[in-house]
């Protein structure tokens, strides 16, 4: 039973398995493959993480289903519905940056941290630190780090 935050992580799953079938079922029923979309405006909205789902359908279409013999001839017979993925992953990343990347935004710094902030690398590997050691190792982590919490993570031992 997930507690009421983690709720994202099962809806994020359930768009994202939702969109990678329909896209492989596509091959029997190509109408299937544009089902596909929805799920994925529905995922990448439920947590962006899931902006990952187009490289793992092109991969899943280029070894594992093989609808290719490389990776140009692929993306030209697939163009179109590659580019509506792309489209619809820029524009959600350009709006979501336009719409935390204030200082008067109301979001709890540093938990919004766009790519373009000085400290996003920082941010990224203490976000990355604090969810293996809570996952792997089952320690108590804090969910808001600040600056000086990252400090550690400017030399190759401190990442490590």
């Amino acid at each position: 039973m997930w507690y009421v935050a983690g709720r994202t992580d099962s809806l994020a799953a359930l768009f994202l398995f939702g969109g990678l079938i329909l896209h492989i079922y596509g091959k029997q029923y190509p109408a299937l493959r544009w089902w596909a979309v929805p799920c994925f405006i529905l995922a990448l909205l439920t947590k962006e993480l899931t902006a990952t789902l187009p490289l793992i359908l092109f991969l899943s279409d280029l070894w594992i289903e093989r609808r290719s013999i490389n990776f140009r001839t692929l993306l030209k017979q697939e163009w179109k519905i590659y580019s509506v993925y792309a489209i619809i992953a820029v524009s959600f990343f350009v709006i979501r940056a336009r719409i935390i990347s204030g200082p008067d935004t109301g979001y709890p710094y540093p938990y919004f941290v766009t790519l373009g902030n000085p400290n996003f690398l920082s941010h990224l590997f203490g976000q990355m630190n604090s969810y293996c050691a809570n996952l792997l190792f089952a320690v108590d982590t804090v969910s808001l780090k600040i600056v000086s919490d990252f400090k550690n993570f400017e030399s190759l031992r401190g990442i490590v």
